[in-house]
């Protein structure tokens, strides 16, 4: 038996949810399962190339802006996985040769930031906002970029290694190219 349904089964079983919310935690288990799933293997790999500060510098960044802005999803979780450990595993790879040119970070940076701070947030048709929601979801995003733009900026002028700054501004970047893939694949509800 698929362990998602095992674990929905025994809460049914005692009684902590009713038959009636079976579909809605079997999507919430899997989605954490999912999750954790990515974040073991993204810890694997960053611990195995030597990297991990810099992964954690990218993940918190990218993965407390994305949480509020949306953007593209892979059709299914296989496919978002594969994505989602081969775009982490370049930006490690690759972040810290491009942090040396850091007029072409803070560039990509301020291009990010002006395409999040207009978009704010890809009402993806899973989430379907009503209004409302978009609204405030918007509002958060904006709330939480200008947050992480300052932390950079703060660091920046403290003196902070470009490698550092530059692992944080991958995390905005990362998040307006999956705002930009998203609009262009046509992965939003109209409004």
């Amino acid at each position: 038996m698929n362990p998602v349904k095992a674990a929905v089964n025994a809460l049914i079983s005692f009684n902590i949810i009713t038959p009636a919310m079976r579909r809605y935690y079997e999507y919430a288990i899997e989605i954490m399962a999912e999750k954790l799933l990515s974040l073991i293997s993204m810890c694997v790999i960053a611990i195995w190339l030597g990297k991990l500060v810099p992964a954690v510098l990218f993940l918190g960044f990218f993965l407390l802006l994305r949480r509020h802005t949306g953007g593209y999803h892979a059709n299914n979780f296989i496919i978002c996985y594969i994505e989602s450990l081969a775009i982490f595993t370049v930006i490690l790879l690759f972040g810290e040769r491009i942090a040396s040119y850091p007029i072409l970070v803070f560039g990509a940076l301020c291009i990010s930031f002006v395409l999040i701070m207009i978009v704010g947030t890809i009402n993806h048709p899973k989430m379907n906002f009503s209004l409302s929601e978009l609204s405030e979801s918007k509002k958060s995003a904006r709330y939480v970029l200008v947050l992480e733009t300052l932390i950079i900026l703060s660091l920046n002028v403290m003196g902070a290694s470009e490698s550092c700054l530059g692992f944080m501004s991958w995390g905005i970047i990362l998040c307006a190219i999956s705002i930009v893939v998203a609009k262009i694949t046509k992965q939003e509800v109209a409004k």
